[in-house]
């Protein structure tokens, strides 16, 4: 974290010293889910997209957990954190489109037909936001927000995998091998909320950022819209719809990690406000 984003939450922070609302809230997206991975075509072409879903059978629709704290520090103000899990697996024991995997360590590693492989791939969203009211009237509010995502990404494969080194390949055997990065992307977006009857209200954020740093490069747009019902003063329930594209590139001296994962569905949340 750098010393001016340091200086901002240390900020934010002191101010939370008056008197403000806290809001947790746990939930989820049980999403489908759209992912690609870069590699060899071993067919001749000299790149394919390799999908999770169709390609390696990995599971294309799941829960996904999402836990959120919000500290609201006086009527314009807003510090939160937000932690999504997304961890998916899946095998094919058939494989129909050979591929060559490049960016895990100094190896090559060929992936042939009617390979069985087994794939895991994890990521997580740690994000932490300010958001600042620019309108706020009693039937609505409209929010600008700044913050950073920090997004650890797991890809692993086992099953019967050739190595090849300096274009020399060994016999398909078992193996596992897995490689991982970490997209730190800043982010800015919108948050609105229409407070349309008593006890009702309609929220929508959106967020986008695209970043290229050295040989990092990557982007995100996160999308969510829900309506909700508060039960108490402190208790609401809402019920809406969640997308989140991300784009990571990481490139090395002799390898390149390309992932572009998207994810999109309905979203349940309980919150309790204190």
């Amino acid at each position: 974290m750098n010393k001016g984003m340091f200086f901002l939450l240390a900020t934010l922070l002191s101010s939370a010293a008056h008197a403000g609302q806290w809001v947790i809230s746990a939930g989820g997206t049980y999403a489908r889910s759209s992912s690609t991975v870069s590699a060899n075509n071993l067919s001749g072409d000299e790149e394919v997209s390799v999908s999770f879903e169709k390609d390696l059978n990995v599971t294309d629709a799941s829960f996904f957990p999402e836990l959120s704290i919000a500290y609201e520090f006086n009527e314009r103000h807003m510090l939160g954190f937000s932690y999504v899990s997304l961890h998916r697996d899946g095998t094919n024991t058939r494989i129909s489109q050979p591929f060559e995997i490049d960016w895990i360590d100094d190896n090559v590693y060929e992936v042939q037909v009617g390979a069985d492989i087994t794939t895991t791939f994890n990521y997580d969203v740690y994000r932490l936001t300010y958001g600042y009211k620019v309108l706020h009237r009693d039937a609505y509010d409209l929010s600008l927000n700044a913050g950073l995502h920090i997004i650890p990404i797991e890809l692993g494969f086992s099953g019967t995998l050739a190595a090849c080194v300096d274009g020399q390949c060994d016999s398909s055997q078992a193996r596992a091998v897995s490689s991982s990065v970490t997209a730190p992307l800043p982010n800015f977006g919108l948050t609105g909320v229409w407070r349309f009857y008593p006890r009702w209200n309609l929220t929508a954020n959106a967020q986008y950022f695209y970043l290229k740093v050295d040989q990092f490069t990557g982007s995100l747009l996160d999308v969510n819209a829900s309506v909700n019902y508060n039960l108490t003063d402190a208790w609401s329930v809402g019920m809406g719809y969640g997308l989140y594209d991300l784009y990571a590139n990481r490139k090395q001296s002799s390898s390149e990690l390309e992932v572009d994962v998207r994810y999109q569905g309905a979203k349940a949340a309980v919150a309790y406000r204190f």
